[in-house]
C-alpha cells in the first residue's frame, strides 16, 4: 500500500517542523525548569533531554512526573554545589600556600574537589588518576596532575567528618572494635546506629596501626575513649554498647571503658565465642585429619590445585591470624564430602605428601564406618539446605 501523498519524509526528519521562536524566548517563557541552549538546541539539564522547539511539546515534558521529580533533585544538587563552591573559594583564599600560585576558577575548584571525593570514597588511589584523565576532562574542565589533586585530601576528610558528626548526632550508638597485639596490624572501630526511619547505618570511624599506638588494654581503652568522647563527641548516655571478640585484650579494655561509658553493654562476638567453646570438645579424628590436610594442601601447590579443580573454583584459604579460617576449611570439606576420596586418591597417584597422604588415608580407613554415616547424613542435609 502506497503512503498518502505528502506524508513521505527522509530518514531522521521530523513529521512536524519546529517553530521559529528564538530559543532565548523559550528560556524566558519556561524559566526555572533547567532549560539551557546547547549546540543550537534546547536542552533540559535535569532530565538530560532535548525537547523540540514547540510550546506544546515543552509543556508536556515539563509537566511529566518524571521531570518534576528529577527537577527537584537537580535543584538540590545545584544548591549544594553553590554552597560547596563558596566554601572552596573561601578555603583557597585562606590557604594560598596549599593551593599554590595557580589561579583556579570556581569550576575547577569544584570539579577537582568532587573528583578527589569520589576517588577516596571508592578506595581508588589518586595515583591512578592519570588513567582517567582523558575521560574526566571530557567535561572541558582540566583535572591537573596527582599533586594538584592531593591538596584536596585534608579538606575532603574534614568534610566527611562533619557529615558523619551530623549523621550521628542525637543517635543511640554502639561501637564494634577489634584490637590487636601484633605490630603492623590495625585497630579499627565501627559505629552503628538506627535512624528514625529504622534504617541501620554503620561507619568506620577509627583505623590506627599498632606501629603508632600501643596495644595493651589500658592504652587501647584510652584510645577508644578519646576517639568516642573527644573526636566523635558522643554523649556518654547515647553510647549504648560495645561489640568485640573474646580476645583477652579487648575484654580488659571494655571493662576499663565501662567506668567512663557506664551506659554501654558488653557484647561478645557469637562466632568467636562459639569457636572457643568448641575448642573444649575433643574431636581427635578430625584434629588428626585436619593437621595432615592443612600441612599438605596449604603448603604444596600441586595438592592445592587438585582440590581447587575438584571444587570448580578457589578453595578456602588458611591463615594463622584469621581464627575462623580452619572452621571455613572444615565446612568446605563437609559440604563437598564426596570429592574428598577423589582428592586423596589423586594425591596418592601423583605421590603428593608421602607420609601426610598416608596419614589421611589411614585416618579415613580406620573410621570408615563413622565416616559413612556422617557422609550420608551431612550430605543429605547439605542438599536440603
Amino acid at each position: 500500500m502506497k503512503p498518502a501523498a505528502g506524508s513521505r519524509r527522509k530518514h531522521g526528519q521530523r513529521l512536524t517542523q519546529e517553530t521559529k521562536v528564538p530559543l532565548e524566548e523559550r528560556l524566558r517563557q519556561f524559566a526555572g525548569h533547567s532549560l539551557v541552549v546547547e549546540h543550537g538546541r534546547l536542552f533540559c539539564k535535569a532530565f538530560k533531554f532535548a525537547p523540540p522547539n514547540k510550546a506544546q511539546s515543552i509543556k508536556i515534558h515539563l509537566k511529566s512526573p518524571s521531570h518534576v521529580q528529577k527537577l527537584d533533585v537537580f535543584k538540590k544538587r545545584v544548591l549544594k554545589d553553590e554552597r560547596l563552591t563558596e566554601s572552596l573559594v573561601e578555603w583557597a583564599s585562606r590557604n594560598p600556600d596549599v593551593v599554590g600560585t595557580t589561579q583556579l576558577s570556581e569550576e575547577q575548584l569544584l570539579f577537582r574537589d568532587q573528583v578527589v571525593e569520589v576517588f577516596m570514597a571508592s578506595g581508588t588511589p589518586l595515583e591512578r588518576a592519570p588513567f582517567f584523565r582523558t575521560l574526566l576532562e571530557r567535561s572541558r574542565i582540566t583535572v591537573g596532575d596527582v599533586s594538584n589533586l592531593k591538596m584536596f585530601i585534608p579538606r575532603v576528610e574534614e568534610n566527611e567528618k562533619e557529615r558523619l558528626m551530623k549523621e550521628i548526632c542525637s543517635q543511640w550508638v554502639s561501637s564494634q572494635f577489634d584490637g590487636t597485639t601484633r605490630l603492623g596490624e590495625a585497630i579499627n572501630l565501627v559505629n552503628r546506629w538506627c535512624t528514625v526511619n529504622f534504617e541501620l547505618r554503620q561507619r568506620l570511624t577509627l583505623f590506627q596501626t599498632t606501629l603508632k599506638h600501643a596495644v595493651n588494654s589500658q592504652q587501647l581503652s584510652s584510645l577508644i575513649a578519646t576517639h568516642l568522647l573527644r573526636k566523635m563527641q558522643i554523649p556518654v548516655e547515647y553510647h549504648v554498647g560495645f561489640s568485640r571478640d573474646s580476645a583477652s585484650t579487648n575484654g580488659a579494655a571494655v571493662r576499663k571503658l565501662a567506668q567512663v561509658l557506664s551506659y554501654s553493654e558488653n557484647m561478645l562476638c557469637y562466632c568467636h565465642t562459639l569457636c572457643h567453646f568448641g575448642e573444649h570438645f575433643e574431636f581427635s579424628v578430625l584434629d588428626d585429619f585436619m593437621k595432615s590436610w592443612i600441612s599438605l594442601v596449604y603448603s604444596h601447590f600441586g595438592a592445592k590445585r587438585v582440590w581447587s579443580d575438584l571444587l570448580g573454583g578457589a578453595c578456602k584459604g588458611f591463615s594463622t591470624v584469621r581464627w575462623y579460617s580452619k572452621a571455613e576449611i572444615v565446612m568446605e570439606i563437609g559440604l563437598n564430602w564426596p570429592l574428598l576420596e577423589k582428592a586423596i586418591k589423586t594425591f596418592e597417584e601423583r605421590e603428593y605428601g608421602d607420609s601426610l597422604t598416608r596419614q589421611m588415608r589411614h585416618t579415613t580407613a580406620e573410621n570408615s564406618y563413622s565416616i559413612a554415616i556422617y557422609d550420608s547424613n551431612f550430605y543429605n542435609m547439605s542438599q536440603v539446605l
